[in-house]
């Protein structure tokens, strides 16, 4: 005969680990709620403030080209920290909509091209 009270306490206890990990699942995206609204707070604080283009050299290196109110600043940034490599005078960026339209030529011809080696 099955003791009942070992049964029930059996089934307590998982009962209790379920609405555990329910609270802590409550909890975990409750908590990503938060940090996602203090980032677009930081972001809107930065209006004068812009990267507008990163190029990774390496997983830990990266050039980046940064609108600081009306200039542009190349920088490199890496593990240890970033720097000024210099000022961009007369620098206009490329609009962004150009690579759009890069891409879509590209995969059009792509397209028409079929699945050939040459892609």
């Amino acid at each position: 005969m099955i003791n009942k009270v070992a049964l029930v306490s059996n089934y307590s206890s998982i009962a209790f680990v379920y609405i555990l990990v329910f609270i802590l699942l409550i909890a975990l995206y409750l908590l990503s709620r938060k940090l996602i609204q203090i980032n677009k707070l930081t972001k809107k604080f930065s209006k004068n403030i812009e990267i507008v283009e990163k190029f990774y050299l390496s997983a830990d290196k990266a050039l980046l080209i940064v609108k600081v109110s009306d200039e542009y600043l190349l920088l490199s940034s890496d593990k240890t920290g970033t720097s000024l490599i210099k000022e961009l005078k007369d620098f206009v960026p490329n609009e962004k909509e150009d690579s759009k339209k890069d891409f879509q030529s590209f995969l059009k011809n792509a397209v028409k091209k079929g699945t050939s080696d040459e892609i």
